[in-house]
C-alpha cells in the first residue's frame, strides 16, 4: 500500500472513532434518590455522569426498567448518587472574568440570578456548597437563615499612582523667581483582589473564638475551605452530617512493548542523491514503561499518558550504476538511530462494559543514544577496484521531534494499541528535511 494512502486511511478511521465516542453516549445508572420539592425522599438510580461542572439536569429512576425521567432544580430540592450531595437553589451567579488578561477594572461582581444545582462539600452545623459553570469558574455557597449566600471574590484591575515630580521657577511681583515644586503621578495598572469572603466567614463562623488565627493564607478554594470547616467542627465540637471526600489523581504503572514498522523520506534540494533514495518500511520494536495519570472528574475518562521508550530503527538502500563488468559502482546507504523516546498524550477512554476504548494524541521527543550513518561504495574501473565508506550526511542532530497518535483497547491488566506518529528525523542540513513515518503495535501490562 503506499504511504500516503496508508496515512489517509489512518486518519480517516480515527476521526470516525472520535466521532463515534463523541455522538454516543452511554448510560450510568447507579444507586441514589432525590428529594421531592415536598421533602419525600424516593430511593432509585441516578443516571451518574461524574459532572465536571454542576449539572443543569438529571436523569432518574425508580426501577432499572423504568423509562427515566428528567429533574430540574425546579422539580425537586435534592438529589444524591455516588458519595455526592447536591441541592437546588435560587443563587447569584458572578459572571466575572477570571483569566488575567480578561480582568475588568472594578471590585463590584457581576451578578446574574439562576437557579440550579449546588454540590454539597461540608453539611451540619454550618454548611459549604460548589459550583463550577462551563467556563470553569468556581463559586461557593453558605447556608444562611434560609438562603445560599454566595461567598464573594474577585480579582479585578486597579490604578495605582506613583508620586513623582519637578522643581521649576515662578515668577514674583517683585520681579525675582522663586523655586516651585510641583507634584505629579504616575499611572500603573495593578492587580487586585475583592477577599470579602474573608469577611463573611468570620461572621458565619464566629461561634468558634479560634477560627480567625485560620484566616491567614485562606485561598478560594475546595481544599482551602474544606480545611477551615474542618477545623470549624473540631473547635465547636459539633459532628458534620456530611463532608466530601477529596477527589485525586489516580496513578497507573505498567510496560509497554511491540512492534515498530519505519519509514525514512527526504525533500528539499534535489541535487542532493538523498532525496532520489526510496527506504523501505522497516522493521523493528520499541519497550519501555508509562505512567497514566488518570483525572478525578468526568467518570476519569481523561488522562495524560506518558511513556520513556527505548526504539531503534535501521533503514537502507542499495543502487547500482553498471555499464559493464569492468565498469560499475554499487551504492549501499544505511541510517539508523536508537531512541530514549518520552512521549505525552492526552487520552480519552471510553468503557463499554469491561473492556474500554482509549484514543489518545501528543507529543514524542527523542534522543539517540547511538547513530548509524553510513554509505558503503564499492567500484570497479577495469583493473581498478576500490571500496570506501563514508558518513551519508555531513551534518545531524540526535534530537528528534514529533507527533504522535493511537487507537487501542484494555481489558483488565492487559491493553493493545495501534500508534502513528511522524517525526522530523535526523537532516541538520539546510535545504534537506528529513520525515520519519512509524506505524506501531502495542501490547502493554499494568501493574
Amino acid at each position: 500500500m503506499h504511504l500516503k494512502n496508508l496515512n489517509k486511511r489512518i486518519s480517516l478511521t480515527v476521526l470516525g472513532i472520535l466521532f463515534l465516542l463523541s455522538a454516543f453516549s452511554q448510560e450510568n445508572f447507579l444507586q441514589g434518590f432525590v428529594v421531592t420539592t415536598n421533602g419525600d425522599t424516593i430511593y432509585g438510580f441516578v443516571d451518574y455522569r461524574n459532572w465536571e461542572k454542576n449539572p443543569d439536569n438529571i436523569a432518574f429512576k425508580i426501577q432499572l426498567t423504568d423509562k427515566p425521567i428528567s429533574h430540574t432544580p425546579l422539580s425537586i430540592k435534592s438529589f444524591g448518587v455516588a458519595d455526592e450531595l447536591y441541592a437546588s437553589g435560587i443563587v447569584q451567579i458572578d459572571l466575572s472574568p477570571i483569566n488575567t488578561d480578561k480582568l475588568e477594572y472594578g471590585k463590584e461582581l457581576k451578578i446574574k440570578i439562576d437557579t440550579t444545582f449546588l454540590q454539597s462539600i461540608v453539611l451540619g452545623k454550618k454548611s459549604l456548597y460548589f459550583y463550577r459553570n462551563k467556563a470553569r469558574r468556581e463559586l461557593f455557597y453558605i447556608w444562611q437563615d434560609t438562603s445560599f449566600v454566595l461567598l464573594e471574590y474577585k480579582r479585578y484591575l486597579a490604578e495605582s499612582g506613583r508620586p513623582g515630580g519637578e522643581t521649576i521657577a515662578e515668577n514674583t511681583d517683585s520681579g525675582n523667581y522663586k523655586p516651585v515644586s510641583y507634584v505629579t503621578y504616575e499611572s500603573k495598572t495593578i492587580v487586585k483582589e475583592n477577599n470579602r469572603y474573608l469577611s463573611q466567614l468570620a461572621v458565619y463562623l464566629k461561634d468558634c473564638p479560634t477560627i480567625q488565627k485560620e484566616f491567614a493564607g485562606l485561598k478560594y478554594s475546595v481544599k482551602s475551605f474544606q480545611k477551615l470547616f474542618f477545623t470549624y467542627y473540631d473547635c465547636v465540637e459539633k459532628p458534620m452530617e456530611f463532608h466530601k471526600k477529596e477527589e485525586k489523581v489516580r496513578a497507573e504503572f505498567g510496560l509497554i512493548a511491540g512492534a515498530t514498522f519505519n519509514n525514512l523520506e527526504f525533500t528539499g534540494d534535489q541535487s542532493i542523491n538523498l532525496t532520489n533514495l526510496d527506504f523501505k518500511i522497516d522493521p523493528s520494536y520499541s519497550i519501555g514503561v508509562y505512567a497514566n495519570l488518570v483525572l478525578s472528574r468526568n467518570q476519569r475518562k481523561w488522562s495524560f499518558y506518558n511513556e520513556l521508550a527505548f526504539s531503534p530503527y535501521a533503514v537502507d538502500n542499495y543502487y547500482e550504476i553498471y555499464i559493464s563488468e569492468n565498469e560499475y559502482a554499487y551504492y549501499t546507504t544505511t541510517l539508523g538511530y536508537s531512541y530514549l523516546k518520552l512521549n505525552s498524550m492526552a487520552r480519552f477512554t471510553y468503557p463499554f462494559g469491561k473492556t474500554f476504548v482509549f484514543i489518545n494524541a501528543g507529543m514524542s521527543n527523542g534522543f539517540a543514544i547511538s547513530e548509524t550513518n553510513q554509505l558503503y561504495v564499492e567500484k570497479k574501473f577495469y583493473s581498478t577496484e576500490t571500496e570506501e565508506y563514508r558518513p551519508v550526511m555531513k551534518d545531524t542532530r540526535l534530537y528528534e521531534q514529533g507527533i504522535i497518535a493511537g487507537l487501542g483497547g484494555k481489558y483488565d491488566k492487559f491493553s493493545f494499541e495501534f500508534r502513528y506518529e511522524r517525526g522530523n528525523g535526523m537532516s541538520a542540513i539546510m535545504n534537506l528535511n528529513s520525515k520519519t513515518t512509524r506505524y506501531l503495535c502495542l501490547l502493554g501490562y499494568k501493574f
